[in-house]
C-alpha cells in the first residue's frame, strides 16, 4: 500500500468520525419517540424480624443512590462495606457501621445504613414488610438486570456479597479464577427475575464458622435480546437521556475502535508466551484452568524476577491440578506450589505440600493461594519454614511483577512507536491545516447545534418536572381510591353484619312469639292446678302435725336410749373391776415390809419407789400420796429380801382416793412375767413368814 492510498484511508476514516459526531441527533429523536417499556428489578433484604422495621429510605439522582437508614443499634450485620457488580440496574452496595460501638469477638457489627448504588437515577420504591425489606426499581426493559435477595443468617442481615475494590486486572482475573475453581457453597444470593430466567449467577460464601471472603464477587449477568452495548451502562433510554448524547456515543464509539485496534496490533505483534520451556506433550492427566494457569505463571514470573532459577517442573494430579516447580537461590533449593482458588485452606494443604518438599529435598517453601490460610495451616508452615502467600499478598505480588512488567514493555514499545510518530507526525503536520480549517467551519455549525441542544435539553428538562408532578398527582389519586376502595369494603362489611342482625332479630322475635303463646297455655294450667295445690297444702299440714309428735316421740326415745347406754358402760366398768378384783382376789398375797417397788415412766428417776402394801405373783398393792399414771405401760423393779431384783412390765388397773389428806389405793398387774419368774415369786412368799 502507498502513502497515498494509506492518507486516503486516514482521510476517509477522518470524515466517517465527523459524520457520526454530527449526524446521530436525528436518529435518537426518531429512535425515543416510541413508548418505552418498563420492567422491575427487586431487591430483598433478609431480615430476622417478625415485624416491620423502621426504615427510612433516601433516593438521590446524582450520583443515583438508594440510602437505607436502619433503626440505631437495632440491626446487627456482616456485610463487606463495598460489593460491586459488573452488570444489571445495581452497580454497588455499600454499607455503612456505627462506628462507636463494635460486639467483642463477632465478626457482626451494628448496621447504620445500606447504599445502594444504581447504573441511571431510575424510579424506586421502598416497602418494609415482616422479616425482610423489598426495594423495587423501575426501568426499562432494554436493561437486562435481574432481583436479588440478601441472605440472613442467625437471625441478623449476614453473609459476603462482595469485597474491598482491587484493580481491573486483577478484578478480572479473581473472576477468572471464580468461574473456574468453585468453592464449597453454605448460602449464596439467589437472583430471581421478574421475566425470563437469566443465568444462575450466584455469589459463594463460607458457612458461618469463617470468616468473610475478601475477593470481589461479580454475578454474571447477561443483556437481554435487542439490548445495545449502551443499555447497561447509559440506562433508561428515554427522551430526557438520549436527546443530548450524541457527540458522547460517537466520542465513545471511537475510543472502543481505537483501544480495541491498538489491542489487537500488541496481540498480534507480541504474543504471550505462558511457559518458559517447551509446549508439554498431550495428556489425559487433569489440568489446571486457564485462568488459574495465568496466575500460576504470573507467580513464577514474579519469584524469577527476584533471581530464582527453575531446577525441575512437575505436574500434579493429586487431590486437584497443580504445578510445582523447585528453583534454587545462592545455592539453597525452594519448591514454590500454588494450591488454587478457596476461600480457606485448612492444616491438610499444608500437610500435603511438606510431603512434596520432603520428596523434592526442598530447604525452603512458598505456597501460594487464592484464599486464606487458618491458624493452624499457618502454625505448621512457621515450623517447616514454609512462607504462605494468601489472598492479599498474592495481590500485592502480582500487581507489584504485572505492573513492572508491563512498564517495561510499553517503554520499549513507545521508544519504537515514538521514531514512527516522529515520521506520521511530519506527514499529519500538512493534513493538519486542512483539518484545521474544517475545524473553524465545524466549530460554527457545532455553536449551532449546542444552542439547539440547549433548548432541547430546557424544554426536556420541562417535560421531566411535568411527568414527574403528573407521577405524584397519579400515586396521590391511586392512594384516595384505594382509601375509598377501603371504605366501600368497610361499608359492605358492616352492611353484611346489620342484614345477619336483623335476620338474627326476627328468628329471636318468631321465638318470643311462640313462647308467649305457651305462657297463656301455661297460664291457663296453673289456674286449673292452684285448686289442687290448696287441697294438698291441707293434706300436708296435717302430716307435718303427724310429723312433729312423732319427732317428739323419736327425740324422747334417743334420751332414754342415752341413759341406757350410761348405765350400761357403768356396769361393763364395774364388772371388769369386779372380774380384775376377783383375779387378785384369788392368788396368794403378803404383806413383805423389805420389800422395795420402784416404778419408772420412762425417765431415769422412778415416779414411786417404796414398800408395797402386798405382793402377789400376778401384781402388787399400792398406797401412794400422789396419782399414779394410769393406762399407759410402766416399768416396775421389784427387790425383795435376799433376792435379787426381778423387773418387769406393769400397768395401773384400778386407783382409789380415799381419807384427808388423800391417799391413793392401787392395784398394778404385772405384763409379759415369765413362768419361772411367777413361780420364783410364789416361792418367795411361801418362805416369808407372814
Amino acid at each position: 500500500m502507498t502513502r497515498s492510498s494509506f492518507s486516503s484511508i486516514r482521510l476517509l476514516f477522518l470524515l466517517a468520525a465527523a459524520a457520526a459526531w454530527a449526524l446521530p441527533r436525528g436518529g435518537f429523536a426518531a429512535e425515543t419517540s416510541d413508548p418505552v417499556t418498563m420492567t422491575k428489578t427487586i431487591v430483598v433484604i433478609a431480615v430476622d424480624s417478625k415485624e416491620p422495621l423502621d426504615v427510612r429510605s433516601d433516593a438521590k439522582e446524582r450520583p443515583p443512590v438508594i440510602t437505607l437508614t436502619f433503626p440505631k443499634r437495632r440491626v446487627m450485620g456482616s456485610l463487606p462495606e463495598r460489593s460491586s457488580f459488573a452488570k444489571g440496574v445495581v452497580r454497588t452496595i455499600a454499607a455503612r457501621y456505627d462506628r462507636s460501638l463494635r460486639p467483642r469477638k463477632s465478626a457482626k457489627r451494628f448496621l447504620h445504613a445500606l447504599q445502594i448504588g444504581l447504573s441511571a437515577p431510575y424510579p424506586s420504591q421502598v416497602r418494609s414488610e415482616p422479616g425482610r425489606v423489598v426495594i423495587e426499581i423501575s426501568h426499562p426493559h432494554s436493561i437486562d438486570s435481574a432481583s436479588m435477595e440478601v441472605g440472613l443468617r442467625g437471625g441478623t442481615i449476614a453473609g459476603a456479597i462482595g469485597q474491598s475494590a482491587m484493580t481491573q486486572r486483577f478484578r478480572a482475573m479473581q473472576d477468572a479464577l471464580a468461574q473456574a475453581t468453585a468453592a464449597p457453597t453454605a448460602w449464596a444470593i439467589s437472583f430471581t427475575a421478574d421475566g425470563p430466567q437469566p443465568p444462575a449467577g450466584g455469589v459463594t460464601a463460607r458457612n458461618e464458622a469463617a470468616a468473610i471472603p475478601q475477593s470481589t464477587a461479580t454475578p454474571e449477568l447477561k443483556p437481554a435480546a435487542g439490548a445495545g452495548p449502551l443499555a447497561s451502562a447509559s440506562g433508561p433510554a428515554g427522551p430526557s437521556r438520549s436527546a443530548g448524547r450524541g457527540p458522547l456515543v460517537g466520542t465513545a464509539i471511537l475510543i472502543v475502535a481505537g483501544v480495541s485496534l491498538g489491542l489487537w496490533w500488541l496481540a498480534r505483534g507480541r504474543p504471550l508466551r505462558l511457559s518458559p520451556g517447551a509446549a508439554p506433550a498431550p495428556s489425559n492427566a487433569p489440568r489446571l484452568p486457564s485462568a488459574a494457569l495465568l496466575v500460576d505463571q504470573l507467580i513464577w514470573r514474579a519469584f524469577e524476577r527476584r533471581g530464582y532459577q527453575l531446577v525441575q517442573e512437575t505436574e500434579l494430579a493429586q487431590p486437584s491440578p497443580a504445578t510445582l516447580r523447585v528453583m534454587a537461590k545462592d545455592g539453597a533449593k525452594a519448591a514454590l506450589l500454588f494450591a488454587g482458588q478457596g476461600t480457606f485452606f485448612e492444616k491438610q494443604t499444608v500437610e500435603r505440600f511438606v510431603r512434596t518438599m520432603e520428596g523434592a529435598e526442598a530447604q525452603q517453601g512458598f505456597l501460594a493461594a487464592a484464599g486464606s490460610f487458618t491458624v493452624p495451616a499457618q502454625r505448621l508452615a512457621e515450623q517447616h519454614q514454609i512462607t504462605l502467600i494468601g489472598r492479599e499478598q498474592l495481590t500485592e505480588l502480582l500487581s507489584l511483577g504485572a505492573g513492572s512488567e508491563y512498564f517495561a514493555k510499553q517503554i520499549e514499545q513507545s521508544h519504537a512507536r515514538l521514531e514512527e510518530a516522529k515520521e506520521t507526525l511530519r506527514q499529519y503536520a500538512g493534513e493538519l491545516e486542512t483539518l484545521r480549517r474544517q475545524r473553524n467551519e465545524a466549530s460554527w455549525y457545532l455553536g449551532e447545534e449546542r444552542a439547539q441542544a440547549a433548548k432541547l435539553e430546557a424544554q426536556l428538562n420541562d417535560v421531566g418536572q411535568q411527568i414527574r408532578r403528573h407521577e405524584a398527582e397519579l400515586r396521590q389519586w391511586e392512594q384516595e381510591a384505594a382509601t375509598l376502595r377501603r371504605r366501600w369494603e368497610e361499608s359492605q362489611w358492616y352492611l353484611g353484619e346489620s342484614v345477619a342482625r336483623v335476620r338474627h332479630l326476627e328468628t329471636q322475635l318468631g321465638a318470643l312469639q311462640e313462647a308467649a303463646k305457651r305462657a297463656e297455655t301455661a297460664e291457663q294450667e296453673r289456674q286449673a292446678l292452684q285448686g289442687d295445690l290448696a287441697k294438698e297444702r291441707a293434706r300436708s299440714e296435717a302430716v307435718e302435725e303427724q310429723l312433729g309428735s312423732l319427732q317428739r316421740n323419736l327425740e324422747e326415745s334417743a334420751k332414754r336410749e342415752l341413759a341406757l347406754q350410761m348405765a350400761l358402760e357403768q356396769l361393763k366398768q364395774e364388772m371388769r373391776v369386779l372380774q380384775t378384783s376377783g383375779d387378785r382376789r384369788v392368788q396368794a398375797r403378803a404383806n413383805i415390809p423389805q420389800a422395795l417397788v420402784e416404778l419408772f415412766n420412762g425417765r431415769n428417776s422412778p415416779v414411786f419407789s417404796g414398800a408395797p402394801r402386798d405382793v402377789s405373783s400376778i401384781g402388787l398393792g399400792l398406797e401412794t400420796e400422789q396419782e399414779l399414771p394410769a393406762g399407759s405401760p410402766l416399768r416396775v423393779r421389784l427387790t425383795l429380801p435376799g433376792r435379787d431384783p426381778i423387773e418387769s412390765k406393769g400397768r395401773i388397773v384400778w386407783q382409789q382416793a380415799s381419807g384427808r389428806p388423800r391417799r391413793y389405793r392401787s392395784g398394778c398387774r404385772l405384763l409379759r412375767v415369765p413362768a419361772a419368774t411367777r413361780a420364783l415369786i410364789g416361792k418367795a412368799l411361801q418362805e416369808i413368814p407372814t
